[in-house]
């Protein structure tokens, strides 16, 4: 083999691993299932702030049960953090895999379009600070 093709099979075989990297996501369940949330706090903002007129500040514990998962779904109007309580989740964002452990923790932002699993044995708890807008 000569060094073109050499460095042709390596550039091909980095394609299909990067390729299976960024594919390897799964497909996401058209219902959520196995999933609970507790709302622990929400703060209306609007006497704080007024330009936030609208809005409130909201704290959840999200509990997704062994085998759960919640639909794909947007942030485009609702910002969060997310921080892992107990347990394990996988989240699904723009076809990359990614695994939380207790402790871990996450962003939502505007671009973020995304969903979340829980594959493990047992219940993951997750902490969810948003900025939800009133309908």
């Amino acid at each position: 083999m000569n060094y073109s093709n050499a460095l042709s099979s390596v550039f091909f075989a980095g394609v299909l691993t990067l390729g299976s990297f960024a594919f390897a996501g799964g497909k996401a369940p058209e219902k959520t299932h196995g999933f609970s949330a507790e709302q622990l706090h929400e703060n209306e903002l609007a006497a704080q702030i007024p330009a936030m007129e609208g809005y409130s500040l909201r704290m959840r514990r999200v509990t997704i049960e062994p085998g759960g998962a919640t639909n794909e779904h947007s942030h485009a109007n609702r910002p969060g953090l997310v921080f892992v309580e107990k347990g394990k989740v996988i989240e699904h964002r723009n076809g990359i895999k990614r695994e939380f452990f207790k402790g871990d923790s996450w962003i939502e932002t505007a671009d973020t379009n995304h969903w979340a699993q829980n594959k493990s044995n047992k219940p993951a708890s997750l902490i969810v600070i948003d900025l939800p807008k009133k309908k």
